[in-house]
């Protein structure tokens, strides 16, 4: 063992650098996921919002449309019109094959105008091509689109709301604990 008798200081190592480092990432990582989302979800509603596939209809309304394969799209009506239930709400391919049109969580939109719309009902594309919606509620103001109802609920959002503010408090954590182990070297 040896020891310094040259009275030459001794070099020191800093600690703590790789808790900073770590916690800055992990802090500027839970800000971005906690930003994605909670913008996401909203920026898909004002897509959405823009993206009707006709103007709003006073039922009892029909639409004959292009669809695109794998999306999920909805019957929304309008706030303070008639309440449509998702049984009023029918959807048909071109060959008549009727699809399974489900309730929707209520979720709002505004939509033309500023008007706020309700999702009721929504349904599944497999494949593309032209179908035919119906809505039967008299008297209800309905419009069609993309079901945001069905975008708000994916798991990559959760985990983006969920994972980010916790990215963000061990990233807080770490440089804390970081800074006070740098401090005392």
């Amino acid at each position: 063992m040896s020891r310094n008798v040259s009275g030459a200081p001794t070099a020191t190592t800093k600690r703590g650098k790789g808790a900073l480092v770590t916690g800055a990432v992990l802090l500027v990582l839970g800000a971005i996921l906690t930003f994605l989302g909670i913008a996401v979800p909203g920026g898909t509603a004002k897509e959405i919002a823009n993206t009707q596939l006709s103007a709003p209809k006073t039922a009892p309304a029909e639409w004959t449309t292009d669809l695109a394969a794998n999306t999920t799209y909805a019957v929304y009506a309008e706030k303070g019109t008639t309440t449509v239930p998702a049984s009023d709400v029918s959807v048909a391919a071109s060959d008549g094959t009727a699809l399974t049109v489900k309730p929707s969580d209520s979720v709002e939109v505004k939509g033309e105008g500023g008007n706020t719309y309700t999702e009721v009902a929504n349904w599944t594309i497999g494949t593309s091509g032209k179908f035919t919606i119906k809505v039967s509620t008299q008297g209800a103001v309905v419009a069609v689109a993309p079901s945001i109802a069905t975008e708000s609920k994916g798991f990559g959002f959760l985990a983006a709301l969920v994972g980010g503010p916790l990215l963000g408090l061990i990233g807080i954590i770490l440089l804390v604990v970081g800074g006070v182990q740098r401090s005392r070297t």
